[in-house]
Parts: C-alpha cells; sequence; structure tokens
C-alpha cells in the first residue's frame, strides 16, 4: 500500500532535501506498487494509477480509467489530460468525474475544488470568467448554469 515514510514528510518539513528523499522513496515505492499489481493485487493497481502515473511512462489509460472509476479524482483528471486525445467530450467526462470525486471526499467548508472549476472550463470553453460563488471564478454563460446545476 501506498505510505509516505514519517522522515519524508518531516526532512519535507525542515528542508528542501525531503524533496529529494521523497522523490527517492516515491520511486522506490512504485516499482514494488508496479509489481504487486502485475501479480493481479487490485489495490497495488489503484495506488500505481493514483500516485505513479505521473512519475514515469509506464501507466497504460485503462489502468488510469480504473482508478477513475473506483472513485480517484487525480486519474480522472490525469485520463482527461493524458488519455483523451483532443476528444472535448471524454475530457468534459472525466473532469466532471474528477469534479464529482472530489466533491464527495472534501469537507463542507472547504474550497471550491479546483477539479470542479478545471471541470467547467473543459466542459464549457466558450463562456468568460466572472467572480461570482465565494470569491471562486465560475463562466457566464447558460452552459455554466447547467454544468453547475448537475451538481446540486
Amino acid at each position: 500500500t501506498w505510505e509516505i515514510p514519517v522522515e519524508c514528510v518531516n526532512a519535507n518539513d525542515v528542508c528542501s532535501s525531503g524533496d529529494k528523499l521523497f522523490q527517492t522513496h516515491t520511486a522506490e515505492a512504485c516499482k514494488d506498487i508496479k509489481a504487486a499489481c502485475e501479480d493481479g493485487n487490485p489495490q497495488s493497481c489503484y495506488d500505481k494509477a493514483t500516485h505513479c502515473c505521473e512519475l514515469n511512462d509506464d501507466c497504460d489509460c485503462e489502468e488510469i480509467e480504473d482508478a477513475c472509476n473506483r472513485g480517484n479524482s487525480k486519474s480522472c483528471s490525469f485520463f482527461a489530460n493524458e488519455c483523451c486525445d483532443g476528444d472535448a467530450e471524454c475530457k468534459c467526462e472525466h473532469m466532471k468525474e474528477s469534479c464529482t470525486a472530489s466533491l464527495q471526499s472534501s469537507l463542507s467548508n472547504e474550497e471550491l475544488s479546483q477539479d470542479c472549476l478545471d471541470a467547467e472550463e473543459a466542459c464549457c470553453d466558450d463562456c468568460r470568467p466572472i467572480n461570482d460563488l465565494e470569491g471562486q471564478k465560475m463562466a457566464s454563460c447558460e452552459c455554466s448554469c447547467d454544468f453547475w446545476d448537475q451538481f446540486c
């Protein structure tokens, strides 16, 4: 499973060498996670898509989409940006899934999820931004209204 060692967190709080320590740990952990995924461990495949795909190119879009379908917002946005190959509808749908997963995992008093703002931009690309919702930018057009209405 994916765990960040305490020494990585503590070192990163103290100095920039913590980032190097974290990157080294991540690379080593990803090797183990990849092997466990290849052995058929579904949690390891989820961890691989969630934590390791951005570090290297050994993830395929099917693995990333599987993690997205399990409710991982990071995997959904990664899939939208890396696997939709210019398909606006694909990008919109996966960014909406990212938004939904972010909203489901957030606390009620948190700021509006960046995933949701990115999803709005992907789904309503012809709208102009306005500051309206708790100081957050949202677009001004019918598409935007329909977009936000689905989350109410």
